[in-house]
C-alpha cells in the first residue's frame, strides 16, 4: 500500500484516487498527520486535464486570440501550415484558450493530438513524443506490453504500405521490447537519427490522409531531445495540412 499526508494529496488531486485513514501521530510532530491511502489513479495526464475535470467558469476576453487561431486554421487547412505558439506566464490561460479553440467546428475531421511535458519529468527524454504516441495509438496507461504493441500495429494498418519499417523506433520510444537487431546493433547518434527521420515520416504520412493538429502543452519542461523532434515537426509544415500548436511560459 502507498500512504501519503494531506499536503501530497492537495497536490495529486485529479492524478490519483486515495481514501482517508484518519489522522496519526508521528515521533518528532506535535500534531496528529492526517493520512491518506492511494487507491488508484485517474486518466488525466495533464495539470490542464485536471483543472477541466473539476468545472471551468465562463470564458471571457480572448475573443481576439480565438479569431487569430482560427484564422490559422482555415489556413492550414487550404494547404499552408501554421506554427501558433501561445506564451504567457503561469495562469494567464493559455491551456483555457486552446482548450476553447480545440471545440471550433472547423476542426471537425482534423486529427488531433496532445502531449504535454511536466516539471518533475523534465530530465526525461523524449517522453512528451512517447506521450503523443500513445494518444496516437489510443493506448492507455497501466497497458501490458502486448496490448500496447497490438494497437501501435493496428495504428500503423491505417497508414500506407511499408509502415513496418517503423516498428523498431517507435516499439523502443513506448519502451516496448525491441526484437529488431538492426536497431539493437545501432549506437546512440545512429538511434537518435533513425528516430527522428521514423517520426517526421509518420507525422507526413498522417496528414496525407487527413488534417492533423498537434498540441504540444508546457514546452518549458521539454528535454533538449525532445525539442528536437518538435523542430524536425515543423519543418515539416510547409504547404502540408498541418498545424502545430505550443503553450508556454516566456522562458
Amino acid at each position: 500500500a502507498i500512504y501519503c499526508t494531506a499536503n501530497v494529496m492537495r497536490m495529486a488531486t485529479g492524478f490519483v484516487n486515495a481514501q482517508p485513514l484518519g489522522q496519526v501521530d508521528v515521533k518528532g510532530i506535535r500534531q496528529p498527520v492526517e493520512l491518506f491511502q492511494i487507491v488508484g489513479h485517474t486518466s488525466a495526464r495533464t495539470r490542464w486535464e485536471v483543472t477541466a475535470a473539476r468545472g471551468l467558469t465562463p470564458f471571457v476576453n480572448r475573443e481576439n486570440e480565438l479569431a487569430r487561431l482560427r484564422r490559422a486554421l482555415d489556413l492550414a487547412a487550404a494547404g499552408s501550415g501554421q506554427l501558433a505558439v501561445v506564451k504567457g506566464q503561469p495562469g494567464t490561460g493559455k491551456s483555457r484558450l486552446v482548450h476553447e479553440f480545440l471545440q471550433s467546428p472547423q476542426l471537425s475531421g482534423w486529427l488531433v493530438l496532445k502531449t504535454a511535458a511536466t516539471a518533475y519529468e523534465r530530465g526525461t527524454p523524449y517522453l512528451a513524443i512517447s506521450n503523443l504516441l500513445r494518444s496516437w495509438c489510443g493506448i492507455p496507461e497501466q497497458v501490458s506490453s502486448a496490448e500496447a504493441s497490438r494497437r501501435l500495429h493496428e495504428a500503423l494498418a491505417t497508414l500506407p504500405a511499408s509502415s513496418s519499417i517503423y516498428v523498431p523506433a517507435l516499439q523502443w520510444l513506448l519502451d516496448l521490447p525491441v526484437k529488431d537487431a538492426e536497431w539493437s546493433a545501432l549506437d546512440a547518434a545512429e538511434r537518435r537519427q533513425r528516430m527522428r527521420a521514423t517520426l517526421k515520416d509518420l507525422f507526413s504520412r498522417c496528414f496525407e490522409n487527413q488534417p492533423l493538429l498537434l498540441w504540444f502543452e508546457d514546452v518549458q519542461w521539454t528535454d533538449v531531445e525532445t525539442r528536437g523532434v518538435i523542430d524536425g515537426l515543423i519543418e515539416l509544415i510547409g504547404t502540408a495540412r498541418q498545424f502545430v500548436l505550443v503553450t508556454c511560459r516566456p522562458e
